[in-house]
């Protein structure tokens, strides 16, 4: 087995030269920070984007290997519909006219002992799939779906902001096992009900469940491409392969600008970031003089919250199609038990579990589009949720775990280890490396209730005209993908704009 440290996705080329000062620099091509620098960029800001990868998307990107697909990790879009999160985006900047979208149902396949439940797509389908395999909690069923997909957002977040999910659940559900098959998909945020914000796994649910399925034609990377295009014709300027060494500060703590390679000094009047905070708060701004109180206060409020699973991640090209041993669609979740809490405490808990049948996720790219692998076979992705552990761990035991994720696919692909042309290894620490994700964590912060709405951190920054994008940046409903990210970059250019506007007005008088 290999690490994904051996594959280079091909980059994307800078389409000018940077100049000396900008409105706005965007640091980091995550879907966040894609999404702010298109809004500014499109009401006529001079925007940079700097990206330290040759690729855009973090955890949206793509690369290839001997002629497999694979998406690094996230496995499809979701909030497409005409009010949702990314079809707002979409249409607001003619995305159509840059990707093609597919949509299929099933969008996934949930496996548990008793139940395998395909996932339709429509909103009143999905409703009639989960009352057919409950009937005595049909009427529960459809009030609890009504209620996460109809009520007022600003009326969710009062209601069930001190809330776990498991509340939520018992107020509406009687069921155990019922209860058990919306939990299993609470491994889109990296918990369990039991610790989950009813806020955070609502939402899930709304944005991702509800409206899901949807794959861009060629792959993921295409759609974060498209973000990418469209940001240039609005003529912003991309830098790939310039990481930001420092954010430049004045003495009153106000944005001046950045520094690139050859310590070369961008000014900007504002900085998003599209970083981890840490990155931001320990390195970028680190070493500067003059940090008030209020900022030192800031990284210590840092310090003691808690970041996200990470994930343990095998990308498989295999030999022979999987239509042949795989009769299930969509994406798969598997789970053995429906004591599905337990699983998912250990991933919270550091435990790493070597068991053969445990929780497994699975997708596969070449199952939506035939193109994304060489004829006749097939790219795979398998997940497990996990803690974050040091080198030497992860010398000793990812092949451990490597095989034993590989057993538990073969409880719905039979024969797997026996057409492995070769499987990719990702732990934490390949996360890490390549997205500078705090302890490679796959949703930012752990959607817990007490850093959801009131308790982010987006508020307030010690640092004026810094702005922070992202899934780490605090969305009110907290962790959710690339629906809350591409919220929050739209949120911050909104602001900007708003600013840069009243700036200019009161200059002008």
């Amino acid at each position: 087995m290999l690490n994904t440290s051996e594959v280079f996705a091909q980059g994307q080329k800078n389409n000018s030269e940077p100049a000396d000062s900008y409105d706005v620099v965007v640091i980091g091509a995550g879907i966040g920070g894609l999404t702010c620098a298109n809004y500014l960029a499109k009401a006529g800001a001079r925007v940079l984007l700097l990206e330290r990868h040759s690729i855009a998307g973090g955890y949206a990107s793509s690369f290839t290997k001997k002629g497999y697909y694979f998406d690094a990790a996230a496995h499809y879009l979701s909030s497409c519909r005409e009010r949702g999160q990314l079809g707002r985006l979409i249409a607001d900047h003619s995305l159509n006219d840059y990707v093609t979208l597919q949509r299929y149902s099933p969008s996934d396949t949930i496996l548990l002992p008793r139940h395998t439940i395909e996932l339709p797509t429509q909103f009143s389908e999905i409703i009639d799939t989960f009352q057919r395999h409950f009937p005595s909690e049909a009427t529960k069923i459809r009030k609890l779906f009504e209620y996460m997909a109809n009520t007022d957002a600003v009326a969710l977040y009062v209601q069930l902001k001190d809330k776990l999910f498991s509340e939520l659940l018992d107020e509406f559900l009687s069921d155990q096992k019922l209860k058990a098959v919306l939990e299993l998909l609470l491994a889109n945020i990296g918990s369990s009900a039991a610790r989950a914000s009813a806020v955070s796994s609502v939402f899930l649910f709304r944005e991702y469940i509800f409206d899901g399925g949807y794959y861009p034609k060629g792959g993921m990377q295409q759609f974060c491409d498209a973000l990418v295009k469209r940001f240039q014709d609005y003529g912003g300027t991309t830098l790939f392969g310039t990481p930001a060494k420092k954010i430049k500060l004045d003495h009153n703590n106000k944005i001046t600008g950045v520094l690139v390679k050859k310590d070369h000094l961008i000014r900007a009047r504002y900085i998003v970031s599209n970083c981890n905070p840490f990155q931001t708060f320990f390195k970028l701004i680190e070493g500067q003089e003059g940090l008030n109180g209020k900022y030192n206060q800031y990284r210590k409020t840092l310090q003691n919250r808690s970041p996200s699973i990470s994930a343990f991640m095998l990308h498989i090209g295999t030999t022979s199609a999987l239509q042949d041993r795989i009769r299930h669609r969509g994406c798969i979740w598997y789970c053995p038990t429906y004591n599905v809490h337990s699983c998912y405490g250990k991933w919270m808990d550091g435990v790493v579990d070597f068991s053969d049948d445990n929780f497994v996720f699975a997708s596969s790219p070449s199952l939506h589009d035939s193109s994304l692998a060489p004829p006749g076979k097939d790219s795979l992705q398998l997940i497990v949720g996990t803690s974050y552990k040091d080198k030497d761990f992860w010398d000793k035991n990812k092949e451990r775990l490597a095989n034993a994720v590989i057993k538990r696919a073969e409880h719905f692909i039979s024969g797997l280890s026996q057409i492995i042309d070769f499987c990719l290894i990702a732990t934490p620490l390949t996360l890490e490396k390549y997205t500078l994700n705090y302890e490679g964590a796959m949703y930012g912060w752990s959607p817990i209730p007490s850093q959801v709405g009131r308790g982010r951190l987006i508020e307030q920054l010690p640092v004026s005209g810094l702005h922070l994008v992202g899934h780490w940046s605090g969305p009110p409903a907290g962790t959710g993908g690339i629906p809350m990210a591409v919220y929050s970059g739209r949120s911050v250019a909104t602001r900007i704009l708003k600013d840069f506007r009243h700036s200019i007005r009161t200059s002008s008088n």
